[in-house]
């Protein structure tokens, strides 16, 4: 199948704010100083947001009602951003997955999940993933990238290794952070050894 897409050539960093109503969405970095949206060719091409440059900001928004009604929670759209951004990505229902290099991240999710794999991603200063309603996945398949976490089932504050930390929290939900040798569910402070 063909891709539809668009993408938008940049000078420089801007900071990306998307603000989307619903669907599943998979947020990537790339060395290119782009911004893309990219989906699996549809019967309907209204399901890519509009990206829009504001100026002193880029931003990924307006998604048409007719793409959200025909199965797009079903197609996932990859958001290309370029390395080391800062990004603050709001969405009121579906799903987030994160990979890439960020400056700062935030992650604001009403209804649904986010998931992060701490393998897949970089961060100079800190990632903030917020769910209202719904779950918060980390997992890590290298136990050494988390230095040290805290928290309970709610909320789980991550040191990682070697920078960047990642604060996870829901309202009504759980943070699972799981690697392939313990969960860390339901435990207080920890240093990873």
């Amino acid at each position: 199948m063909k891709k539809v897409y668009q993408q938008l050539n940049l000078k420089r960093h801007k900071p990306v704010f998307i603000k989307l109503i619903g669907g599943k969405f998979e947020l990537h970095t790339h060395p290119e100083l782009s911004i893309k949206v990219e989906a699996e060719d549809t019967f309907d091409g209204n399901i890519l947001p509009i990206i829009d440059d504001r100026g002193n900001s880029i931003e990924i928004g307006k998604q048409y009602i007719p793409g959200l009604l025909n199965s797009s929670r079903e197609i996932p759209i990859k958001i290309f951003v370029p390395d080391e951004s800062t990004v603050d990505f709001s969405l009121m229902a579906g799903q987030i997955s994160i990979a890439g290099s960020y400056d700062h991240l935030r992650s604001s999710l009403t209804f649904g999940r986010i998931y992060i794999k701490v393998d897949d991603i970089a961060l100079i200063n800190s990632a903030d993933l917020e769910v209202s309603a719904g779950d918060v996945k980390i997992t890590a398949e290298d136990k050494t990238l988390i230095k040290q976490r805290s928290g309970g089932s709610n909320y789980q504050l991550l040191q990682l290794n070697p920078a960047g930390k990642i604060l996870a929290h829901t309202t009504l939900g759980d943070v699972k952070v799981e690697s392939p040798y313990r969960s860390y569910n339901f435990k207080a402070t920890e240093t990873m050894q």
